[in-house]
Formats: C-alpha cells, sequence, structure tokens
C-alpha cells in the first residue's frame, strides 16, 4: 500500500473525529442551556415575588376605592329616586367592604412601609365612608340635591386615591 493513500484517509478519519467531537460538544452545550431556560421559565410561573403580589393587591385596593367613589357619585346622581338611592348605597357600602378587606390585607404583611401606609389608609378611609354617610343626610335634607350631598365631601377621596 502506497504511503500517499494512507495519509490522506487518516487525515479524513482524523478530520471527521474532529468534527464529530465539536458536534457533540456543542450539542450539550445547547442542550444544557435549553434546560436552563426551561427551568427558569417555570420558576417564574410558578413563583410570585413579593413585591409584585403587593403591587398587585395595592391596585387592586385603588380599583375597587375608586368604584366606591362611584357608587358614591351614582347615589348622588340617582338619589332622588328612592329604589336607585337604595340600590346605589347598598353597593357604596359593600365597594367599602371590599376596599376594606383589601387594605387589611396589606396591612396584615409586607414590609414595614406598605404595612404603614395600608394602616393610614384604613384610618383615612373610616373617617371618609362616616363622612359620606354624614353627607347623606345632608342629601336627604336638601330634597336630594346632588350639589348639596356633593359639597360636603368634594375632593376628600384624593388624597386616598
Amino acid at each position: 500500500m502506497p504511503i500517499s493513500s494512507v495519509a490522506p484517509a487518516r487525515a479524513l478519519s482524523l478530520q471527521f473525529k474532529l468534527l464529530g467531537a465539536l458536534s457533540l460538544g456543542l450539542a450539550v452545550v445547547v442542550l444544557c442551556a435549553l434546560a436552563g431556560l426551561g427551568s427558569a421559565w417555570l420558576n417564574l410561573s410558578t413563583t410570585i415575588p413579593p413585591e409584585v403580589a403587593r403591587n398587585a393587591q395595592a391596585e387592586g385596593l385603588q380599583r375597587e376605592f375608586r368604584m366606591q367613589v362611584q357608587e358614591w357619585k351614582n347615589v348622588l346622581l340617582r338619589g332622588s329616586d328612592e329604589a336607585l338611592r337604595t340600590k346605589h348605597l347598598a353597593a357604596f357600602d359593600a365597594q367599602g367592604g371590599k376596599t376594606r378587606d383589601l387594605a387589611k390585607g396589606l396591612a396584615a404583611g409586607g414590609d414595614a412601609e406598605t404595612v404603614r401606609l395600608a394602616q393610614a389608609f384604613l384610618a383615612q378611609h373610616g373617617v371618609l365612608e362616616k363622612d359620606y354617610h354624614g353627607a347623606l343626610e345632608a342629601f336627604a335634607a336638601s330634597g336630594y340635591s346632588p350639589l348639596e350631598g356633593d359639597a360636603l365631601v368634594r375632593g376628600k377621596d384624593r388624597a386616598l386615591g
């Protein structure tokens, strides 16, 4: 067998072995990267950081409070009709309960700043609800004039919203 024909075959065989080893190594790296990404994706989709959960609760609290204020406006606008006044006043009180429950949830746990803010919100919300119910008496005494009912509480909700 001539030497010249053996050397190229051996070089070609070595080239295929190196290419195969490189491909195998690259495949292992890619599979490890995909496994790591998959693991991270599963972890992110199941574990919510506490800060994100508190932010979601705070946004829910703000939304429920806005709904309560909207129900107060409905009481003022539709309060001359007893059935509508009763309906919207019940909705106002129900929204107040939802708002209070969400604020209590925020005040129950979390970081100190969140607890402090939630407790301050609860205190101000309680005062505001009393003011709204006091304004309801003035609203009824005025013959259900929306201007009279609104005058006593106008702008007070802005500190909490």
